[in-house]
């Protein structure tokens, strides 16, 4: 009777392990995934149920709840009441189905040359702030750059700005305890955006917050590609040099949006909503500009979809900067099918970024895009951190997002698309003199034990 009863206990477990397996196998197969990371989820679930089902709990979500996204668009403006702005009609038009802001016109843009131009600009909207200050960012060290950053904070705190510091749990989880005091002290509001130790199986411990913005009275916005450490702003003390990033500064109407998108997430992380604040005059002989955020917080992928859409309908160029290029196969043949209809397709990289793996992870898409006509640059003894799209003469993104799959699915990003000539071809330019210290790309013979390093490294890049 007791082996029976053994027996059938077996049995129960055995048929809900296999249901169990079958139901998380369902779910990654609902969530859009590059096929390579869907197969990974699948064979890791089948093999190693009781580890991989737990770890799919804890990481395995690439989406909030629709619930959670409907919370956070509460903070939006009303959209209804906005009528959708078409300064480039096909890509306006596809990001409004996204529901997100549209373009706003009229506002002063600043992109900033070097690190040191970026800086300086940081901390002069700090200092000129009289009542609100929002940050949020990615990093925030323990450094030169991240203590002027608090004393210049901490300043506008004691002198009655309120000041809110919202920090990524992952980026900025070595941050020496204590570090925070003097925020605190001065009166300013600190808060994670999913620490690292919360309730690990609501499914959001690896979708991070990457995006970097300040906002300053609600109407002058500082945001890119910078995260708040020194390699991102000045040379080091052995000599060096910083590394090669992208921010820009704008003042109008577009901050508002902005700012809509800090309380969103500033509600999501502390569950305190935020006063709704005017909007922004326009600017005298401003430009159209709009923001374009993505990730779990945003139905669809827009980013992804602008960047299929407008790679697909350039004709004369289309030009990239990105410290890590690991597409999924549809961005990457997009890419491969516009330098074959010869449209010029350039890709500006580090020669060596810092994440080893994803260097071995570009290698298989950068051969495609050699062949298919794709002119490639490596960047070498700098490393490039830098997000920066152009498209023909119609489009410009700059961001916190790179080319590569986390960003693209995973992380919580922001972009700012920017149309006027005088804006690309700024850009255009300071693409262009990186060009100029660069080295054309060599494409190899990889061997099988490299091809096969490089296919399973690519099955792991969705968590890189």
């Amino acid at each position: 009777m007791s082996l029976a009863l053994t027996l059938l206990n077996y049995h129960l477990v055995v048929v809900l392990v296999v249901i169990l397996v079958l139901v998380f196998v369902s779910n990654v197969l609902q969530q859009r995934r590059p096929p390579s990371s869907s197969m990974a989820w699948i064979i890791f679930i089948i093999t190693l149920p009781y580890l991989a089902i737990p770890l799919y709990l804890a990481i395995g979500a690439r989406k909030l709840s629709s619930r959670a996204i409907e919370n956070k668009r509460q903070l939006y403006p009303d959209l209804a009441a906005r009528a959708p702005i078409l300064i480039n009609p096909p890509a306006d038009q596809l990001l409004y189905s996204y529901h997100l802001p549209p373009p706003s016109d009229s506002n002063l843009i600043r992109f900033h040359a070097d690190g040191r131009a970026a800086f300086d600009d940081l901390l002069a909207l700090i200092d000129a702030a009289t009542h609100r200050l929002d940050l949020c960012t990615f990093i925030l060290a323990d450094d030169p750059i991240g203590r002027q950053v608090r004393t210049h904070l901490v300043a506008r705190a004691k002198d009655g700005v309120r000041v809110r510091v919202l920090l990524d749990g992952v980026g900025s989880f070595l941050l020496p305890k204590g570090f925070l005091d003097p925020l605190k002290q001065a009166g300013a509001q600190v808060a994670w955006f999913i620490p690292v130790i919360h309730r690990p199986f609501k499914g959001r411990t690896n979708l991070r917050n990457h995006r970097k913005l300040l906002v300053a009275d609600g109407c002058r916005v500082w945001s890119g590609g910078r995260n708040l450490k020194n390699d991102y702003f000045l040379a080091a003390e052995d000599g060096r040099p910083a590394w090669v990033d992208l921010t820009h500064r704008a003042e109008g109407p577009v901050a508002s949006d902005f700012q809509y998108l800090f309380d969103a997430d500033w509600n999501f992380a502390t569950g305190k909503p935020s006063v709704s604040s005017a909007p922004c005059p326009p600017q005298a002989g401003g430009q159209p500009m709009r923001m374009l955020p993505t990730g779990p917080d945003i139905h669809g992928d827009p980013l992804y979809a602008l960047l299929m859409s407008a790679a697909l309908e350039a004709r004369q160029r289309i030009v990239i900067v990105t410290p890590y290029y690991v597409p999924d196969d549809a961005l990457s043949r997009s890419l491969c099918l516009a330098a074959r209809k010869g449209t010029r397709v350039e890709l500006i990289l580090p020669q060596a970024s810092n994440h080893p793996l994803t260097d071995i992870a570009r290698n298989r898409y950068l051969r495609e895009l050699h062949e298919a006509g794709g002119r490639i640059y490596l960047l070498p003894e700098r490393m490039i951190h830098a997000k920066l799209f152009i498209f023909d003469d119609q489009l410009a993104l700059n961001g916190s997002a790179n080319l590569d799959i986390r960003s693209l699915f995973l992380n919580f990003e922001l972009m700012s698309v920017f149309y006027h000539l005088q804006q690309l071809d700024w850009l255009a330019s300071w693409a262009d003199a990186l060009k100029a210290d660069a080295i054309p790309y060599q494409a190899d013979r990889p061997g099988l034990l490299k091809r096969n390093l490089e296919g399973l490294v690519s099955m792991l890049s969705f968590q890189l």
